[in-house]
């Protein structure tokens, strides 16, 4: 089986357990196959995944100066398209950016920094917030004014 296995396979963990006889499961994450080990005996196997942001560890080098401006949605999308991210399980793109990034421009160049760096430099700019949900979709969205989970209290 190991020969079907390649460097970047998806790995979609989930967590079950059964409840009055039935298996219940909340998504654990999506992870990416990084290396494996098989020895000869073929009984056991060992796997090691990581998260897309092991592939925001790169270093961006493509931060230009641009006497016009840019959008910091145009500098998001630029870093995140180098930074190769694997399509997302159905194939729709794994990353989402706010629209308010587009009436945000600079002339400021990035610098050469890892892509993850390189994302929080241009949220901070836009008032956002750099996430990863478990589905492994990198967002930039502004910060809500209201908590919408729960609230925090002295209590």
């Amino acid at each position: 089986m190991t020969r079907y296995l390649m460097e970047r396979q998806a790995v979609n963990v989930r967590y079950g357990m059964k409840l009055d006889g039935k298996a219940e499961y909340i998504p654990g994450g999506r992870f990416y196959l990084s290396e494996w080990k098989s020895p000869q005996n073929g009984i056991t196997a060992t796997f090691k995944a990581r998260d897309a942001l092991e592939y925001m560890r790169g270093t961006y080098y493509k931060g230009m100066y641009s006497s016009g401006g840019t959008t910091l949605y145009a500098l998001a999308e630029a870093v995140l398209t180098d930074a190769n991210l694997p399509p997302l399980r159905d194939g729709s793109s794994p990353w989402k950016l706010d629209e308010s990034l587009r009436g945000i421009t600079t002339t400021a160049p990035l610098p050469i920094a890892s892509y993850a760096e390189c994302l929080q430099l241009i949220a901070n700019a836009g008032r956002c917030v750099l996430t990863m949900g478990r589905d492994a979709r990198v967002t930039l969205a502004p910060v809500q004014a209201e908590p919408s989970d729960y609230t925090v209290s002295a209590f």
